[in-house]
C-alpha cells in the first residue's frame, strides 16, 4: 500500500477543479470555399481571369452656366425671371379691390406694371398704384418720383410760397440735391400760379364743374415741381416716367362736350304751306298719260351659274341647270 503526501493530493484536486471550471473553447478554422467537383469532391482548378482593362478617366463635363441675377441691376436685366410668377399673381388680384378700375380686369396690364415697377424698384402692389394710363401714355405720381429720389440717396425738398397780400400759395420750390455734390450745392425749381395761368391750366372746364387747379391748387403745384426737379435733376432715377398724370391729362386737351355746338346743329325748317290758286292764274292741265309700252328686255335671262364643285354638277345637271355632258 503506497502513501500520497497529502499536499500533493490538496494540489491535484485544486488541479482537477481548474479544469472543470475553465470554459471550453472551440476553435474552428474556416477556409475559403473553392470549387471542387460534386461527384468525385475534389478541388477543380480555376483558370486565371483576366483583370479588366483600365479605362482613361472621362473627360470632365463642361460647366453649367448658372445666371446669377443678382448681378445686373433691374433696370438692365428687366423682370423677365419674374415673368411666370408675375403671370401667376395677376390672374388672382385682378378683379380684387386692391386693382385700380384702370387696371381690373386686365392681367396683360397688370403684368406690364408689375415688370415696370420692377425696373424702377417698386413691389407688384405698389407699382400698381404708381402708375396711370392716359390716352396711351404711361404716367407716375409725383409721390412716387419723390420716393425714387429719396430712395437712391438724394433729397428733395418741397418748399410753399405764400403771397403776402392774399395769404394763398403763390408757388411751390422744389430744393434738388443729388448725393453726389458737395453738401452746401442745392438747385431749386419752382412752378407758379402764373406759370398755370400762362399755360391755360386755370381756365374754367366747359361742364361749368370746378377743376382740380381750382380745387386743389396747392397739390396740382407741388405735383408741377416735383416733375420738372426730375425731368432736370434726376432723370437717371425716373428712366423716362417724369410726367404725372395730370400733366399728360392736360397734353391731351379739354374734353369735348357731348351736346353739339350750335354751328354744327341740324336747322330745323318750319313747314312751307302750299300756295292757294288765284282765281286771275290759269290752271294748269295735268299731262296726259303716256300710251307707250315698257319695252321689253332683249335676250333670254340668264342661268344662275353653277359651282364649280365635280361633286354637285350630277345633281344641277338633273335640274337642268348645266347642258347635258358630251359623250
Amino acid at each position: 500500500m503506497t502513501t500520497t503526501d497529502t499536499s500533493n493530493l490538496a494540489e491535484i484536486l485544486n488541479a482537477k477543479k481548474a479544469d472543470l471550471v475553465a470554459p471550453i473553447v472551440e476553435v474552428h478554422e474556416y477556409a475559403p470555399t473553392l470549387p471542387h467537383d460534386v461527384v468525385t469532391g475534389e478541388i477543380v482548378p480555376v483558370e486565371a481571369v483576366e483583370d479588366p482593362p483600365i479605362l482613361p478617366p472621362a473627360p470632365p463635363a463642361p460647366p453649367v452656366e448658372v445666371v446669377d441675377y443678382t448681378i445686373e441691376t433691374p433696370k438692365v436685366l428687366g423682370a423677365i425671371p419674374f415673368a411666370e410668377g408675375y403671370w401667376r399673381m395677376a390672374n388672382r388680384v385682378c378683379k380684387t379691390e386692391f386693382v385700380p378700375s384702370g387696371f381690373r380686369g386686365n392681367r396683360e396690364a397688370i403684368v406690364a406694371a408689375f415688370m415696370r415697377g420692377y425696373e424702377m424698384g417698386f413691389p407688384p402692389m405698389q407699382a400698381l398704384d404708381s402708375f396711370n394710363v392716359i390716352e396711351g401714355r404711361v404716367g407716375l405720381t409725383a409721390e412716387a418720383m419723390r420716393a425714387l429720389i429719396t430712395s437712391d440717396g438724394h433729397d428733395i425738398i418741397m418748399e410753399d410760397v405764400i403771397s403776402g397780400q392774399t395769404g394763398k400759395v403763390e408757388a411751390v420750390v422744389a430744393n434738388c440735391h443729388r448725393k453726389e455734390w458737395p453738401e452746401d450745392r442745392w438747385h431749386t425749381y419752382g412752378f407758379t400760379m402764373e406759370d398755370a395761368r400762362t399755360a391755360g391750366l386755370l381756365a374754367p372746364s366747359r361742364s361749368g364743374k370746378p377743376t382740380a387747379w381750382q380745387k386743389y391748387p396747392r397739390d396740382m403745384l407741388q405735383a408741377r415741381a416735383t416733375s420738372g426737379a426730375g425731368r432736370r435733376y434726376f432723370a437717371d432715377v425716373l428712366a423716362g416716367m417724369s410726367y404725372t398724370p395730370e400733366e399728360i391729362r392736360d397734353f391731351s386737351g379739354p374734353e369735348q362736350e357731348v351736346t353739339p355746338s350750335p354751328t354744327t346743329a341740324v336747322p330745323v325748317e318750319p313747314p312751307v304751306s302750299a300756295p292757294v290758286p288765284s282765281a286771275s292764274a290759269p290752271s294748269e292741265t295735268p299731262p296726259a298719260p303716256s300710251t307707250e309700252r315698257p319695252k321689253r328686255p332683249r335676250g333670254r335671262p340668264r342661268r344662275p351659274r353653277a359651282p364649280r364643285s365635280l361633286l354637285l354638277a350630277p345633281l344641277y345637271r338633273r335640274a337642268r341647270l348645266l347642258p347635258p355632258r358630251a359623250s
